[in-house]
């Protein structure tokens, strides 16, 4: 499925809006994420591994959890 997002400049001002798909590819093309980084009480830190049947980055360990930031 996909989504909407807000396009911004590199001060995160909202210049466009832009649908994921089409962001793919295009790294010059600035939109919202989010990460979420989890830590125990011993500074452990949780990290999942992505599925090795991925297009990109497959395998390689990533953050706890995150993703993209919805127009709005």
């Amino acid at each position: 499925m996909d989504e909407l997002l807000d396009l911004v400049n590199e001060s995160d001002e909202v210049i466009g809006e832009v649908w994921r798909s089409a962001t793919i590819g295009h790294p010059e093309l600035i939109f919202r994420e989010v990460g979420i980084l989890i830590c125990d009480n011993k500074k452990r830190l949780l990290l999942q591994r992505r599925s090795y049947k991925k297009k990109t980055y497959a395998g390689y360990w990533i953050i706890s959890a995150g993703g993209h930031v919805g127009k709005g």
